[in-house]
């Protein structure tokens, strides 16, 4: 039998650490690569009275890429093009600054939208009666720092009738059936408000 040196030890031990700490990053990278259910209503209560075209856009607390999203949207400002309005789903600390970058918000729980929205962040495109026409992410990719967001890009468009297909949600559920299939053991959506 061929005793193992240390140096050898050392190697399997590094080799094994390595193993498992790729795996577990990846699993909760992976809650970043869902791609939720295409939204198709939102309650109108969500979608206030516009005159031209409304921008609503949905952030959940403890969502890094709806994090990114608000970072954003403090930064740029509410568009003078659009009324925009921003649904806080949780505590945020940064409600203040998007008040005063001009933004309408309305404040849920998680609770009050149960059976609305699987996913965020979440913007919907929507006219002066309320309909529906873009609900879907802000980018093609997943959002980071350095992602260019689409949404003005895409409200332009509808704003001068070209058609825009809806891209894909992906970040995190807002859910309760998505977050006990995602995360059964409670790693991630331990419920925060």
């Amino acid at each position: 039998m061929k005793i193992l040196t240390k140096k050898q030890i050392q190697w399997t031990i590094f080799i094994i650490w390595s193993l498992i700490a790729t795996g577990t990053l990846g699993f909760f990278h992976g809650w970043h690569n869902i791609v939720f259910p295409e939204q198709k209503t939102v309650t109108k209560e969500l979608l206030p009275k516009v005159d031209g075209l409304g921008i609503t856009h949905f952030l959940g607390a403890g969502c890094s890429c709806s994090q990114h999203i608000l970072d954003y949207l403090i930064k740029r400002k509410r568009s003078p093009k659009y009324q925009e309005t921003i649904v806080l789903i949780g505590n945020f600390e940064e409600r203040e600054k998007l008040v005063a970058a001009g933004y309408h918000i309305i404040d849920k729980k998680i609770d009050d939208i149960q059976g609305e929205l699987t996913g965020v962040p979440l913007f919907v495109v929507y006219d002066h009666n309320q309909i529906i026409q873009y609900a879907g992410a802000y980018s093609k990719a997943m959002i980071t720092p350095l992602t260019i967001f689409q949404d003005l890009k895409i409200a332009g468009e509808l704003g001068m009738k070209r058609k825009v297909a809806s891209l894909p949600i992906r970040g995190c559920s807002v859910s309760k059936k998505y977050q006990a299939l995602l995360d059964p053991l409670g790693l991630k959506y331990a419920q925060k408000e």
